[in-house]
């Protein structure tokens, strides 16, 4: 027999962090942001698997061949099959745009199958600056843009945005997935939200959130930058004497730099073992929190008590003559019940962050290549510490000694890349 194949008309590359060159810049050429298609293009064609034919061992007893692995292709609404005289299937592309796959096998007792998904989404080219001449982008895919985002202008993008120049004063960029900036990010009222990772050969003033990694190939000057993942500062080029000074710091998976802080910027802090996903979650329970308090208090208000005393309660029903006044305080109760399990409920999520946030404080670690100086505040987890004296070739992380927490120094011999 023969399995089913599915042969790719394209080249089809994972996405993988653009190279730091030794400038710093972003190398976009190692990136593979995305496999292009134009209209019309073959994508790939299906081949049905064939069954084999039963045989016989050396004894004269029946082979059953195996059953050949099927594989079962799912095209969105913007690719069209067409089956072939052969009994393969061919898949077009009916727009232009950047392919997206996905594989999935399924095992069996006795066979196996795959299942790929394909699909085609927008890619918006803009070859030069975005200015004047283009306006502010807002886009439903990727965006590339050639050259650099003047002052005060926004890309909005649901994809990625990938920037071959500069994100200059006041601009805003905004991307569902990655955001990829070949050289500088500068200006204190410019603002660069991910869904995904930021690189940028540096940041300087700017305020960046990124759900997963930021990386900066040269250096990182008082900026505020927020990871869900690891903050890496290769201190390439201009980066190679100060490569992270100033401002607040926080991934929530570590941070990793060529040196931190300087002799003359004591301002710098740096916070790792705190996902800012759990805080934000944090931050919205205990508001709700408060407000089921405050509903409860004004229920209870509502009926004439202070408080979830039984016997007063039950003392209030007895004295009670009006039927319809019995009725609003058993109603009244049962609204306290279900808001109180409310709280409950809230109270437990607020424990399981709390309980994950402990566990990733023990999982990440600060690490400096070269110079740490004296000044840098340093907060793990629940734990601050502010280094007294300059240290080099330097690795913290906390730990715990019977019922204290410590943050614990080691030597670094990491590399940088």
């Amino acid at each position: 027999g023969q399995d089913a194949n599915f042969d790719w008309a394209i080249e089809i590359t994972d996405r993988k962090p653009g190279k730091v060159l030794d400038d710093g810049s972003i190398d976009f050429r190692e990136r593979n942001l995305t496999t292009v298609v134009k209209e019309g293009d073959l994508i790939g064609r299906l081949v049905p698997p064939k069954q084999g034919v039963p045989g016989e061992d050396i004894f004269g007893s029946e082979l059953i061949p195996p059953q050949p692995v099927n594989i079962e292709v799912i095209p969105d609404s913007r690719i069209s099959a067409e089956a072939e005289e052969d009994g393969s299937i061919s898949f077009f592309a009916d727009i232009g745009g950047g392919i997206s796959s996905e594989t999935q096998i399924k095992e069996k007792k006795n066979s196996s199958s795959k299942r790929i998904s394909i699909g085609i989404y927008p890619i918006s080219n803009i070859e030069k600056d975005v200015d004047y001449s283009t306006g502010n982008i807002d886009f439903n895919g990727d965006v590339v843009i050639g050259g650099s985002v003047q002052p005060q202008f926004s890309v909005r993008a649901t994809g990625s945005v990938t920037i071959g120049g500069y994100v200059e004063t006041g601009a805003y960029i905004t991307a569902g997935k990655d955001i990829m900036v070949k050289s500088g990010v500068v200006g204190a009222s410019t603002e660069l939200v991910a869904g995904g990772d930021i690189m940028a050969k540096y940041i300087q003033e700017a305020t960046i959130r990124a759900r997963k990694d930021v990386k900066a190939g040269s250096y990182i000057f008082n900026a505020s930058v927020r990871s869900g993942g690891l903050v890496t500062v290769t201190g390439k080029g201009e980066g190679k004497s100060r490569a992270l000074v100033g401002g607040l710091i926080w991934g929530a998976r570590g941070v990793v730099a060529r040196s931190i802080g300087s002799p003359y910027n004591t301002n710098t802090r740096l916070v790792a073992g705190i996902d800012p996903e759990f805080v934000t979650r944090a931050d919205q329970i205990r508001a709700n929190i408060q407000a089921c308090e405050e509903k409860q208090r004004k229920i209870m208000k509502g009926i004439g008590i202070e408080s979830m005393d039984l016997e007063i309660i039950k003392q209030k029903i007895a004295r009670s003559r009006d039927p319809k006044e019995k009725k609003k305080i058993l109603v009244s109760l049962k609204r306290i019940a279900k808001v109180a399990e409310l709280e409950q409920n809230l109270q437990k999520e607020l424990a399981e962050i709390a309980e994950n946030q402990r566990q990733l404080s023990f999982r990440t670690s600060v690490n400096v290549q070269n110079e740490l100086f004296a000044g840098v505040e340093l907060r793990i987890g629940e734990q601050t510490l502010v280094l007294q004296d300059d240290e080099n070739k330097v690795s913290f992380r906390l730990i715990q000694e019977e019922d204290e927490l410590d943050i614990q120094k080691a030597p670094f011999s990491g590399n940088l890349r």
